[in-house]
């Protein structure tokens, strides 16, 4: 979505969204590279409502505008969302840093 719509790469341009695999194994590598290194980072980040609320409003407006391939797909993602803040709320509740 976002080498679509923010860098307006072309080769992008007529792919929709779709949890089916359409992601790289490079590209697959280098989040997992990105998430352990950001884990390890020694900071203390500070979310309130409006951070997820920002979340929310560019999933809505990818959906509006037509990005995903199936309804299924916005499901899971706003599921794996809500999966995600509760996972946040148990770390919050344990005192967990990073």
């Amino acid at each position: 979505m976002w080498k679509k719509m923010l860098l307006g790469d072309s080769s992008y341009q007529d792919q929709l969204f779709t949890f089916s695999g359409n992601l790289e194994p490079c590209h697959y590598e280098m989040g997992t590279k990105i998430l352990d290194y950001y884990i390890r980072l020694p900071i203390i980040e500070l979310w309130n409502y409006e951070t997820f609320n920002g979340i929310l409003h560019q999933v809505e407006y990818a959906w509006l505008s037509g990005f995903f391939a199936d309804k299924n797909d916005i499901l899971r993602l706003c599921h794996s969302l809500d999966e995600f803040i509760h996972h946040m709320q148990r770390q919050v509740a344990k005192g967990v840093q990073n």
